[in-house]
């Protein structure tokens, strides 16, 4: 839920963070109460890739304020 405020991750990637967290709650819940798996995630794992492609993409580029403030420590 965090994610889904933050002022540096789009709100678009948060917001699929989040469905991917409720959809792998919803396969662990759904196996432990014995019925067979219901294949939520086969298909929601596509907020995680997005979610690692945007943070490799962000921490390559890095803006210069932030590049010359860490350069001072």
């Amino acid at each position: 839920m965090l994610l889904c405020l933050s002022l540096k991750v789009p709100t678009i990637i948060g917001t699929l963070a989040v469905i991917t967290g409720i959809g792998y709650l919803v396969d662990a819940v759904a196996v432990l109460l014995g019925s067979p798996n219901p294949g939520i995630s086969e298909f929601i794992f596509v907020g995680e890739v997005v979610l690692f492609i945007w943070l490799i993409y962000s921490g390559v580029t890095v803006p210069k304020e932030e590049k010359a403030m860490l350069t001072r420590l």
